[in-house]
């Protein structure tokens, strides 16, 4: 498993912090993480730009993550 480069870190986590800051985004620590290793799972999968991976990522983080009505 390769580290990071630091491009890389950027695209995760402004996915990450635009995810965090959704109104249904149900917020705690374990979301938090669980959301991060959602992404990271996603991005070594397949890397992508910033936006490919926010919709390839947010239909899945609102189903795990979003808040229940």
């Amino acid at each position: 498993m390769s580290k990071f480069t630091p491009d890389e870190i950027t695209i995760i986590g402004g996915v990450y912090r635009a995810l965090l800051s959704e109104a249904w985004f149900n917020r705690n620590a374990v979301t938090e993480r669980e959301l991060l290793k959602l992404l990271i799972s996603s991005y070594r999968q397949t890397p992508a730009s910033g936006e490919e991976l926010l919709v390839r990522c947010a239909a899945e983080a609102e189903r795990r993550f979003g808040r229940r009505r």
